[in-house]
């Protein structure tokens, strides 16, 4: 039962639960004092309790009781400022990461992959995140076009991505985690699922640059200059709309933000970036055309799967290819895929692509 508490604890956090509600929530089988003593691994509960505890936390014994080698603190997420985050729903964040990135662990350990090793973070100058972000295109061997999707992007290039139901007014976050026992980093980027497509792509791309550098002087500004240089390179962009422009409709803006898959005032404070547009041309945009686009995003894009909805999914391919393989059983399936046994079941037995 060694490890136990441990787990508890995260599974506990996810569900945004005290100790006092959890007891609440078993019918006060055992009390909020019991359940402290549990997380310290000081007691273990019979498996009667142990039933009540997995099914007031929605989830299963065996995921309760699985090992956790990840650890993260609060000081390892990594927040923008000015979308600060109260300490209950960090503490559940830094749960909810934790679990995830427990899956990812497991499921690469299972599979005999090499987690991408972890990197200091590159500190730059304001004047070279342009070069910056055209440099690792070429790394990436992007070419100079839009970019299909930057949650298959990053996942290719070995990068976790996460995507959680944050709140609205946080966007994304980075987070730094340690393996226990052997010393090693992961890092990992999370997004908010509740936020459209066009937010989620220009947040991966904030957040990348938040993984592979940072600016000394307003690193928020660097990233954000970053990821419009990254999702919309400027020789590209300035061949579809022209190097210099006095002004701009509301049209071009729309058929632009389609091709790159960003908000269309994203589009607008790129052409402006690039000189393409003047201060006076973007001024009069958003005291006109552009005013309700900060807070309403004009023609969303699709979000349901067939039209590429910007979510991670590797974890999960993984975790079906270790099923169709046979390398792992059935119960582990839907331990890692936080679904039924049937369910897991049924994807083992192609029943479900």
């Amino acid at each position: 039962m060694k490890m136990f508490g441990e787990r508890l604890q995260t599974m506990r956090k996810r569900k945004g639960l005290s100790l006092r509600a959890l007891s609440d929530r078993i019918g006060n089988a055992v009390s909020a004092q019991a359940l402290s003593n549990y997380e310290r691994d000081e007691f273990c509960p019979s498996s009667d309790i142990l039933a009540k505890i997995a099914d007031a936390l929605d989830t299963t014994i065996d995921r309760l009781m699985a090992r956790q080698d990840i650890e993260i603190a609060p000081a390892d997420i990594r927040l923008r400022k000015g979308a600060p985050l109260p300490s209950r729903e960090k503490v559940q964040a830094v749960a909810a990461i934790t679990d995830f990135l427990q899956g990812w662990h497991e499921i690469e350990q299972i599979l005999d992959l090499c987690p991408r090793p972890f990197k200091k973070p590159k500190a730059i100058k304001m004047a070279e995140v342009e070069s910056f972000a055209t440099k690792l295109r070429r790394d990436w061997k992007l070419g100079s076009g839009p970019i299909a999707s930057m949650a298959d992007l990053l996942e290719h290039q070995g990068i976790k991505v996460c995507a959680l139901k944050l709140p609205e007014n946080l966007f994304g976050l980075h987070c730094t985690a340690k393996i226990k026992g052997c010393g090693k980093k992961i890092s990992a980027i999370i997004i908010n699922r509740r936020h459209n497509r066009e937010c989620r792509r220009i947040t991966m791309a904030h957040e990348l640059f938040h993984h592979l550098a940072h600016c000394h002087k307003n690193d928020e500004k660097a990233a954000r200059l970053f990821a419009g240089a990254f999702l919309m390179p400027g020789k590209h962009l300035q061949a579809q709309i022209g190097k210099r422009r006095k002004r701009i409709i509301a049209d071009e803006i729309l058929l632009l933000k389609r091709i790159y898959g960003v908000s269309a005032i994203e589009v607008l404070l790129r052409l402006n970036a690039l000189g393409s547009l003047d201060d006076h041309a973007l001024a009069y945009a958003r005291r006109t055309y552009a005013r309700q686009w900060q807070s309403r995003e004009p023609l969303p894009m699709p979000d349901q799967p067939e039209h590429n909805p910007e979510l991670p999914s590797r974890f999960r391919k993984l975790c079906v290819q270790a099923l169709a393989e046979g390398l792992i059983s059935i119960r582990k399936g839907a331990l890692l895929l936080d679904i039924s046994v049937p369910e897991a079941a049924s994807i083992a037995n192609g029943r479900r692509p």
